[in-house]
């Protein structure tokens, strides 16, 4: 009775002691991956090879040299909602053009337009008319 009291308080002690060893390596490798230092002997240790997922090697990837560029390249700023209205309302009146070149050529063919805003005389007036200004002063100089 006496022996096989002894030999199952040896089976706990033995297996307390497995128990303890396995929790605490397996706590060291969650919190850093290394092993507390300890008094205890190192070969009494094992240590096991993390299992990989899949069986595939894992490939490496080159890094470029080159930085990711961040900025969004675009070739027109962004219209407030203002000159987005008033895009919208030329295009629906036929007035909107890719280029200011292209608009000052419509301008000038536009025979109603022409008539509206006239800019040159039949024949030179005797007198300077009342809309131009007699003296223009611009940055310092002034005009005639």
């Amino acid at each position: 009775m006496l022996k096989k009291l002894k030999k199952l308080l040896v089976v706990i002690i033995v297996a307390l002691a497995v128990v303890f060893f396995t929790m605490e390596d397996s706590f060291a490798k969650s919190r850093g991956g290394g092993f507390r230092s300890s008094s205890r002997s190192s070969s009494r240790r094992t240590t096991s090879k993390p299992k990989s997922r899949s069986s595939k090697p894992k490939s490496t990837k080159v890094k470029s040299s080159k930085p990711k560029s961040t900025k969004r390249v675009s070739k027109a700023p962004k219209r407030s909602v203002a000159q987005q209205k008033s895009y919208e309302s030329a295009k629906k009146n036929g007035t909107a053009f890719k280029s200011k070149s292209a608009a000052v050529s419509k301008f000038k063919s536009n025979a109603k337009v022409q008539k509206q805003y006239t800019s040159s005389y039949a024949s030179k007036p005797t007198t300077r008319p009342a809309h131009i200004p007699s003296t223009y002063s611009s940055g310092g100089n002034t005009y005639n």
